[in-house]
């Protein structure tokens, strides 16, 4: 009897010792989605990531999600393996996500012993032609439309799914990726925010919130070592000295209906951190137009102002953006550039966007050789196809094909000018690719986006 009372003991001492986590209430998944379930209603959420979710201190609620797999995570069940949880949001359609995945994967690699890192998978935050839940409008970003990430909002789970496929192919993830339910549970409980952060002790309650995922001043690995204890926090003096250096002209031409953008670059190059204001001070536009901040994060037309941290020795892209209108017509802005703890430390500019000085040497083309211009685009009805003078009073052939390449129209036209109009109102909305060709060969490319 005595032996069997022994080995009793040692059973007993041999499992783990920390208690069974005590979560809120369950918000999760019951099972895996069916691939048809529709997408429930997103609502638009245009305030302040920060004060959104969960607080600090608190107990997380329980939840289940799924990879594209079908593998699952039940939160409570991996907090009781007795490792702290890193939860990371990002969609494929939102460019600080896709900047911050490397970052990502760093943690995961530096804390494997003492975090588990797992990015959950939200809404579109630009998906392609359909509303912005963080805007109310199409926002769809220039960074998108250049890496060709053009995805409207999943309406089914499957939908969601293949994008995250898509992501997760393209950018080479390791971190598991959960996909949140039909009904956006996570979204709407965590924090309706497209790449936020949620640092959980093992025992369910969050240790620390980012609204930005390791958006400076917030930085996770000093998080995380708060932590684990092992961090001294610190961090270098609020005395930097930024520069700013415009790499572009502050007045640009272009056609009416596109977009024109001023680059700039700021630059730490001092040995203290730098707290960077950026101020959108006045906005003299034309009726139809919008103008637009972007740095780290490119923000919706309204928002007048940002903030940005600079550590020695950084530098970070910044464009202005003219969303420009159809009819010709100029306008500015006044932008201010301010240092917060340094007060002579700032520069203010204006920046112009002209869509007039070229419309009087059109003669039916653009001045431009060998590009076709679309406009507007995106359209809702009607497109004109702008194409190099040197192509009037020719024959060309144009096709128009949808993006998994089928044939939407073809024709042949003799242009009496080089200009084409071209009515899109019976195409379903999407994004298209009109070709023209000549019959020496020679042909112009360009996509047409339908509203």
């Amino acid at each position: 009897m005595r032996q069997y009372f022994t080995s009793f003991l040692i059973l007993l001492f041999s499992l783990p010792c920390f208690a069974q986590v005590q979560l809120k209430p369950s918000i999760g998944l019951v099972a895996m989605p069916a691939d048809a379930d529709s997408i429930c209603p997103i609502q638009t959420f245009t305030g302040n990531y920060n004060n959104v979710g969960i607080a600090e201190g608190d107990t997380i609620p329980h939840f289940k999600l799924y990879t594209v797999n079908g593998d699952s995570l039940d939160i409570a069940s991996e907090l009781n393996k007795g490792k702290h949880i890193l939860l990371v949001t990002g969609a494929y359609t939102c460019p600080v996500f896709r900047g911050k995945v490397s970052k990502i994967h760093q943690v995961a690699s530096t804390y494997s012993d003492s975090i588990s890192v797992f990015i959950v998978y939200v809404v579109e935050a630009h998906p392609a032609i359909d509303i912005s839940p963080y805007s109310g409008q199409v926002w769809t970003t220039s960074q998108n439309q250049s890496s060709g990430i053009l995805y409207p909002q999943p309406k089914t789970y499957l939908e969601r799914k293949n994008v995250v496929s898509d992501m997760v192919s393209a950018m080479s993830i390791t971190v598991p990726v959960y996909i949140d339910g039909p009904c956006n549970a996570y979204w709407n409980t965590f924090g309706p925010a497209p790449n936020n952060s949620y640092l959980i002790r093992r025992d369910g309650v969050v240790f620390s919130y980012q609204g930005w995922f390791d958006k400076a001043p917030d930085n996770i690995s000093t998080d995380i070592d708060s932590l684990l204890g092992i961090g001294g926090g610190g961090g270098n003096p609020l005395n930097g000295i930024f520069t700013f250096r415009l790499d572009t002209d502050t007045l640009l031409y272009d056609l009416p209906g596109t977009t024109i953008t001023i680059k700039g670059m700021l630059k730490n190059n001092s040995s203290a951190d730098v707290e960077l204001d950026i101020i959108r001070m006045n906005n003299n536009l034309p009726m139809g137009w919008q103008s637009a901040l972007c740095t780290d994060i490119c923000l919706p037309p309204w928002a007048d102002s940002s903030y940005v941290y600079l550590y020695p020795g950084d530098s970070i892209p910044f464009n202005f953006y003219f969303y420009t209108d159809t009819t010709p017509s100029t306008g500015n802005a006044r932008i201010g550039f301010s240092n917060r703890n340094v007060t002579n430390n700032r520069f203010v500019r204006r920046f112009y966007a002209n869509t007039t000085s070229m419309v009087g040497i059109w003669d039916g083309g653009p001045v431009l050789d060998n590009i076709m211009i679309v406009m507007p685009n995106p359209a809702f009805e009607k497109v004109q196809l702008l194409l190099p003078i040197t192509w009037s009073n020719s024959l060309v052939e144009l096709a128009v094909f949808s993006l998994e390449g089928k044939s939407i129209l073809r024709k042949t036209l003799t242009l009496a000018d080089a200009e084409i109009e071209l009515d899109i109102h019976a195409i379903a909305p999407g994004f298209y690719t009109a070709i023209v060709s000549q019959r020496n060969g020679q042909r112009l490319v360009s996509k047409i986006v339908k509203q």
